[in-house]
């Protein structure tokens, strides 16, 4: 009678450690390495990630009777394997972030990513012609072609004032590592600003380009995935979860933007994706460009140290660098209600309307969203704060809700305060939602979008609103 084997496997959740269970001896034989099982755990059956071969029960020592241990219910039996760089890229991140190997590997394949069934191809028109570089975009492109061409990965800061071209240098890299048969991962701090870039690289390149965050419908994940995986699709262009995308043969990463905080994950396994796309491409001896007007203080050092490389662009494209002027906001603070009476300083209000009898667009931005910071009450001084994390809860006036922008709380917005039951609560800050309230009051005639979080509750709905404003509607 054989003898019985156990497996090691890591479970998609946020504990330490692997678990073992048995698995009999024809199941055995199909298992590899960085594929996937499906296990009971607890009262439902998971996808778990192999991490070890079986081995035989008598090998391993356990604290408890090995009769109690459970079965393994199946076995992924056709080609699905976590590629070797991100393998060993989460591996890395285990061992970097002190995270649990399973969340890792969760994260970086969700139970979508399983599903390898063949879809249609969409059929793409051929490249649009590409725009004529400058002298300095020229010289910028041929040191980072000469860095990518060493087939040795390096990591190279391209330091350019805003509008000085930076994406048309990405999309002739992309150009030519896809002449090579090589992948390209195109990085963005933001959802919203994807779209845009997704247009621009497919329209330049004319080949499919995959869009990979959060807000894509499922059915195009799962079909990014199997022609990423079959290697009819080269290119990604994402936010933060765009590291893991399985990209055959990378050979070009880009980070737009690569000073900006949000490539800090906050939840669940908290990483930094700039860190992370660095890691991933010394596997594949990829070229790494950093894009960046205000590089980080990180980016910066590293430079100085010689461990990057950097290459400037320092004039606009067929523009001048607009001018600045700040505005005093004491002026439209009053004393007797120790608040604003307006959402914009006067003049910043005058500008706005002088621009759109130009016939002009304008955008306005702001980093809160919501309708106001807090909620005090004006008798007994009770802020309204999050029970779980004591943050001041935001005030969402539209949804009548008070939201914890740290971990997600919310509850009803109350009529009387909490503490003293007086009404008398007042709404202190201001959020997207109180800013586009006040416009449409100063301004009636203007058509006013909002586009934060709050609205983006899709995929659709984020190419709505930048479609509205794309034709100046």
């Amino acid at each position: 009678m054989p003898a019985q084997k156990v497996i090691a496997v890591a479970i998609p959740r946020p504990l330490e450690g692997l678990f073992t269970y048995k698995i009999s001896e024809a199941l055995s034989q199909k298992v590899r390495i960085g594929s996937w099982v499906k296990v009971p755990f607890g009262a439902r059956v998971l996808h778990a990630f192999v991490v070890e071969l079986p081995t035989d029960l008598s090998e391993i020592s356990l604290s408890f009777d090995p009769r109690k241990l459970k079965e393994v219910c199946e076995v992924c039996e056709d080609d699905w394997q976590f590629p070797e760089d991100i393998w060993k890229l989460c591996h890395w991140a285990r061992d970097y972030y002190l995270a649990p190997l399973g969340e890792i590997l969760g994260m970086a394949a969700p139970s979508y990513s399983f599903d390898l069934r063949k879809r249609k191809e969409k059929v793409f028109s051929l490249a649009s012609p590409s725009v004529e570089l400058s002298s300095e975009q020229k010289k910028a492109f041929e040191f980072l072609e000469t860095q990518r061409n060493r087939k040795k990965s390096s990591v190279v800061l391209l330091h350019g004032v805003t509008g000085s071209g930076k994406t048309e240098i990405y999309i002739k890299l992309a150009q030519r590592a896809m002449d090579e048969k090589k992948g390209v991962l195109i990085l963005v701090p933001e959802i919203a600003l994807t779209p845009q870039l997704y247009e621009r690289f497919q329209r330049a390149l004319g080949v499919p380009v995959a869009l990979w965050h959060s807000c894509v419908a499922m059915g195009q994940k799962k079909q990014n995935n199997v022609f990423l995986r079959e290697g009819r699709i080269q290119v990604v262009v994402g936010a933060r979860s765009g590291v893991f995308a399985p990209i055959r043969h990378l050979g070009l990463v880009v980070v737009d933007e690569e000073h900006d905080p949000t490539y800090k994950q906050e939840e669940r396994f908290r990483y930094h994706a700039r860190d992370l796309a660095i890691v991933r491409a010394s596997y594949t001896n990829a070229l790494v460009v950093l894009g960046s007007a205000t590089p980080s203080l990180e980016t910066r050092e590293r430079v100085r140290q010689g461990r990057y490389q950097s290459v400037s662009l320092k004039e606009r494209v067929g523009a001048k660098l607009p001018t600045m002027e700040l505005v005093d906001l004491r002026d439209s603070f009053t004393k007797k209600t120790g608040a604003f009476q307006v959402p914009l300083a006067p003049p910043t209000v005058q500008a706005i309307k002088q621009t759109l009898a130009c016939g002009q667009q304008v955008m306005i931005y702001l980093n809160r969203r919501g309708f106001a910071a807090f909620l005090r009450c004006q008798d007994c001084q009770h802020v309204c704060a999050c029970f779980q994390c004591s943050v001041t809860l935001a005030v969402h006036k539209r949804e009548g809700q008070l939201k914890c922008h740290a971990c997600g709380f919310s509850t009803v917005l109350p009529d009387c305060c909490p503490q003293c039951q007086r009404r008398n609560l007042r709404a202190y800050g201001m959020g997207t939602e109180r800013l586009q309230e006040g416009l449409e009051r100063l301004i009636p005639e203007a058509n006013i979008l909002r586009l934060d979080r709050d609205q983006l509750t899709s995929a659709t709905r984020l190419h709505h609103i930048l479609d509205l404003f794309q034709k100046g509607e």
